[in-house]
């Protein structure tokens, strides 16, 4: 890609294989800074395009009508943010998105946008790859709030991260987003801060994770993988128990009551 490639231009991205010339029709060649925690887009206000991502991390959230915060995904370098609306042709911002550090973002503005997608296939499939797997990811984020006790929400949310190559190396471990403190991750896991802070602590004690300052990095990688992997067996054998006494009660049912 030449002098249009970003400093840390990733395959996932969805520019990484395009041409100077797919690039402009694209729209995307002008570059935009957000300076950390101002926001990108907030939810209702008027879209105007998508963003991808060329350097830094996005918090992506929601706010119900109370005015508490679900945060969804966090996104980084390669991913694309507001696009999901460019494409089913919302008005508005769905969603909330927030500089957790200086960004950098090539702007996809809403008219080029369209009108590269009608003209070039080749874009659109690459897109629609994309963001798949974008979905893919943020599915798996909701369905780990959604289930499982807090520890095992926060190992998957530890692993999910690592997955997603949101992680950087660092003399303690491997740094799971370099803004990912206690309380973003709470919001990430689904509970409290007080509520997550035993549980760090367990890690902590056997050496899977470490502290940075306010950063949480993973010192082994491979043993909090296994400790994933136990907990999901654990949690799919109690699930099984739980169903248990009803399936005996089905076949007591249809042995000794409706067979009369």
């Amino acid at each position: 890609m030449g002098e249009i490639a970003c400093a840390h231009c990733t395959p996932k991205c969805l520019i990484y294989h395009l041409t100077r010339a797919e690039l402009v029709e694209l729209g995307c060649s002008r570059l935009v800074s957000y300076p950390k925690q101002s926001m990108v887009f907030a939810q209702g206000e008027d879209l105007r395009g998508g963003f991808l991502i060329c350097r830094g991390r996005v918090a992506l959230f929601e706010l119900d009508p109370e005015g508490n915060c679900l945060l969804l995904a966090i996104a980084g370098p390669g991913d694309m943010i507001g696009v999901e609306d460019l494409l089913a042709e919302q008005e508005q911002y769905s969603i909330n998105a927030k500089a957790m550090e200086d960004l950098k973002l090539r702007f996809l503005p809403s008219g080029s946008f369209h009108s590269a997608l009608q003209r070039n296939s080749s874009l659109s499939y690459r897109l629609s790859t994309t963001l798949s797997e974008q979905v893919v990811r943020l599915r798996s984020r909701l369905l780990v709030t959604a289930y499982g006790d807090i520890r095992q929400r926060l190992i998957e949310v530890l692993v999910s991260c690592l997955r997603d190559n949101h992680h950087c190396p660092s003399s303690g471990g491997e740094g799971v987003n370099p803004r990912l403190n206690t309380e973003i991750l709470s919001q990430m896991v689904g509970c409290s801060t007080r509520s997550l802070h035993p549980e760090l602590k367990r890690l902590l004690r056997q050496g899977i994770i470490v502290r940075e300052g306010y950063r949480i990095l993973i010192s082994d990688s491979a043993r909090l993988t296994l400790l994933m992997q136990t907990c999901n067996v654990r949690h799919a054998s109690e699930k099984m128990q739980e169903k248990i006494p009803e399936l005996f009660r089905k076949e007591f049912l249809d042995r000794h009551v409706l067979a009369v």
